[in-house]
């Protein structure tokens, strides 16, 4: 027999060990639950089910606490490293890589320059 089928060997007996102790431990829980009904008490078990933890999104309105609104967005949450809560300076913007977007600086559009095809008098 080689070391491979050994392992299986013993994966299988393992398994089948694992089922027999929780088949007998789910059967004591059983009888404890149908005796704590007996006195009064409704008890039930459940297996336990792992939630997903769910990710906030900030939303796309004002912050509350800068009273104005950041791209990317933020909330109240990303205030919380300072000792009091208040508005983000323009280093603390530009360090946490917000840009306010009611900033007028942020909004105004640069002119473009035009280029011009050069007239038929020109390239004689």
């Amino acid at each position: 027999m080689s070391d491979i089928e050994k392992i299986r060997e013993l994966e299988a007996s393992k398994q089948a060990l694992v089922t027999e102790l929780h088949d007998a431990t789910i059967a004591e829980i059983n009888d404890g639950l149908e005796l704590l009904e007996e006195l009064g008490f409704n008890y039930t078990l459940a297996t336990d089910q792992k939630k997903s933890a769910k990710k906030r999104k900030p939303s796309q309105k004002t912050c509350p606490v800068c009273k104005f609104a950041t791209t990317p967005p933020h909330d109240r949450r990303h205030h919380r490293t300072q000792d009091e809560p208040a508005p983000f300076s323009q280093e603390e913007l530009a360090a946490k890589s917000f840009t306010r977007v009611s900033d007028p600086q942020s909004t105004t559009h640069q002119p473009t320059a035009s280029v011009s095809k050069p007239s038929d008098s020109q390239s004689k």
